[in-house]
């Protein structure tokens, strides 16, 4: 599976991409924790287990449960960092994204965010998607999202920062589209 964007594109993370690609989380936390030695092995296993079989149908049902652990590749096939969404029913939930440090801030995140929308409820079919979202700040990939998750289900502290756990319905994605045409013309295709 690849889904390409302009800049990037997504595919499913191996084994060995995962060294490089937990280097995406130094400096991503405010107190500089690391991955714990079970935390790596539990995402090596995640890339080379999740995965498997996953999306044969090309569609979510209802009886879908897994986490999906995709490598978040520039167009040359550099390997910038990793995206873990679980899929629960036809609902999709973004658990973590994380970028190399020298590949932040060239606008990735905001096309990593198209390009897993478009997956989810363009090609997969998803009724709904959640994440976690800062409430202090400002950037432009907060902008994006405060502007596409219309609805908070919760508000909770992480990292010494407050966060708001936002829910983004099918429908709500449709009309998000519509409104910011300059967004839905941007150029993706997904490849099985």
């Amino acid at each position: 599976m690849r889904i390409n964007g302009p800049s990037i594109y997504l595919r499913y993370l191996n084994e060995d991409d995962a060294d490089i690609a937990l280097t995406a989380i130094q400096g991503f936390w405010p107190d500089g924790t690391t991955p714990s030695s079970r935390e790596v092995s539990r995402f090596k296993w995640a890339a080379v287990n999740s995965n498997v079989n996953m999306f044969e149908r090309h569609d979510l049902t209802i009886d879908d449960f897994a986490d999906c652990v995709y490598a978040i590749c520039l167009q040359d096939d550099t390997l910038i960092g990793y995206n873990i969404t679980l899929y629960d029913k036809t609902k999709m939930i973004s658990t973590m994204s994380a970028i190399i440090p020298e590949y932040r801030y060239y606008g990735y995140y905001r096309e990593l965010i198209y390009l897993r929308h478009r997956l989810g409820f363009d090609v997969l079919k998803a009724t709904e998607s959640q994440m976690k979202i800062p409430t202090e700040g400002d950037s432009a990939i907060k902008t994006v999202l405060d502007g596409m998750y219309d609805e908070t289900l919760d508000t909770f502290k992480f990292q010494d920062a407050m966060w708001r756990w936002g829910r983004l319905s099918e429908a709500h994605y449709r009309a998000y589209l519509e409104a910011n045409p300059d967004i839905d013309s941007i150029a993706w295709s997904c490849d099985w």
